[in-house]
């Protein structure tokens, strides 16, 4: 399957003028996404493709195999920290109100979530703005999400929660 691609910004690479998007299970009737309101994806707002071009099309990283082709967020691009793209993406990972699955008030999920993305966001961030922001989320009135993001700083980056 065959869709329009519209780029706002690259984090790594270059690209040429590839506006179509070649889906790897072209199924009749596949959608890359669900639009029900109550399915997470038709929440996001921000999506990273993860993309490689290949015969004048944009393809996923990943042919099939269950590998994500992109990481969404309920935030949107224009709303982010005024940042480079890459440090964009690692301040969205590092922002509760973004991950489209972690309820306002329930932070286990994203505590979750943050072992799960936070070595990819330092990676983006570098490692002292990883920690200032990391930090931040220790200052939540949400005692779970403080709790959590003081056990990432000490076990995970190796620096102390204050």
């Amino acid at each position: 399957m065959r869709g329009d691609f519209h780029v706002t910004a690259l984090l790594k690479g270059s690209l040429t003028k590839v506006e179509k998007y070649l889906w790897p299970l072209p199924r009749p009737g596949c959608e890359l996404y669900s639009h029900n309101p109550k399915m997470i994806a038709s929440r996001y707002k921000t999506r990273v493709w993860f993309l490689r071009e290949e015969g004048g099309l944009l393809r996923p990283l990943y042919d099939g195999g269950g590998a994500r082709a992109f990481i969404g967020f309920c935030a949107a691009w224009a709303d982010g920290d005024p940042l480079p793209p890459r440090q964009r993406v690692g301040a969205l990972l590092l922002t509760p109100s973004a991950d489209c699955v972690t309820a306002p008030g329930e932070m286990r999920h994203y505590i979750n979530y943050l072992w799960q993305v936070g070595d990819l966001a330092c990676l983006l961030l570098g490692k002292e703005e990883c920690i200032r922001r990391v930090r931040s989320l220790t200052a939540s009135r949400n005692v779970a999400l403080r709790k959590g993001a003081c056990e990432y700083l000490e076990k995970e980056l190796e620096t102390n929660c204050e």
